[in-house]
């Protein structure tokens, strides 16, 4: 594998790297990892947040739809002409949060009709015939998440992005520096001073689709089946309750590759 071939990789997987010829950056994101706050950040620096946000409210639909689809986008990078004058960034995610992220995710998909040949609906699908092949979907619990990727891999390329480990060998080709997302203001700030980037406001480095105000009960277990309103609109488990012996196991088993990678503590914090 070379870059070319790695850059066709993680944009055939819907992880595209974010690039600007005239950015100094590239930036490499994963969901649930931060990745609408980055994406925001990304094009308020090169000046097409308002027009990005005019498009669509969600700035994934520009990003997908429009800016991804630009001609010839990477191209001067994957043939080497700007790879050398930049520098590139992945931001991450502690895997243990990061997970239940991904759980609360997955478990309300599975309860609303899908989008057709989508990666995630591949999942659903093999969810319902994992737990109820003889009955309607009447939910998962965070340890059969769990179990789910056990089974059936956690890598990109196998299950939708939403749940799938972060670290992918495609990265390697780009040989990016971390940011941590629970340093995300800070290292953003740093970068910013580094490259000598435009100062962002404060409200741009707010997540606007964080559960974490939903997440305050503690009664919840990794048993527990979340119910489609409960998703919704809350109140969720605080990610703590949901980790017993057997699931700190299977999220460390699962997610190794990231607490490898990315330099995480397999302890919940």
């Amino acid at each position: 594998m070379n870059l070319k071939m790695a850059i066709e990789m993680l944009k055939k997987h819907h992880r595209t790297p974010l690039y600007n010829q005239h950015f100094p950056l590239v930036l490499l994101w994963t969901p649930k990892a931060g990745c609408t706050t980055f994406a925001r950040w990304f094009f308020y620096q090169i000046g097409l947040l308002e027009k990005a946000l005019a498009y669509h409210p969600s700035i994934h639909v520009y990003k997908g739809g429009v800016y991804f689809k630009q001609k010839n986008y990477l191209d001067a990078y994957v043939k080497g002409k700007t790879f050398s004058k930049k520098a590139t960034y992945k931001l991450v995610r502690d895997p243990y949060r990061r997970a239940v992220s991904s759980y609360f995710t997955i478990a309300n998909y599975c309860f609303s009709n899908g989008l057709p040949n989508s990666p995630m609906n591949k999942d659903k699908e093999r969810i319902l015939a994992m737990f109820y092949p003889n009955s309607s979907y009447k939910g998962i619990s965070f340890k059969q998440f769990l179990s789910y990727l056990t089974k059936v891999g956690a890598d990109y390329t196998i299950v939708d992005g939403h749940i799938a480990k972060q670290y992918c060998q495609e990265e390697e080709y780009l040989s990016p520096k971390f940011i941590k997302v629970e340093n995300f203001n800070k290292e953003i700030k740093r970068i910013e001073d580094k490259f000598k980037l435009l100062p962002s406001p404060e409200k741009l480095l707010i997540s606007p689709h964080s559960f974490s105000p939903k997440m305050t009960q503690t009664e919840f277990n990794a048993d527990t089946i979340l119910t489609p309103s409960q998703l919704i609109h809350g109140p969720l488990p605080e990610y703590k309750s949901l980790y017993d012996t057997e699931t700190i196991e299977l999220c460390n088993r699962v997610f190794h590759d990231d607490f490898m990678a990315y330099n995480y503590e397999k302890k919940l914090k």
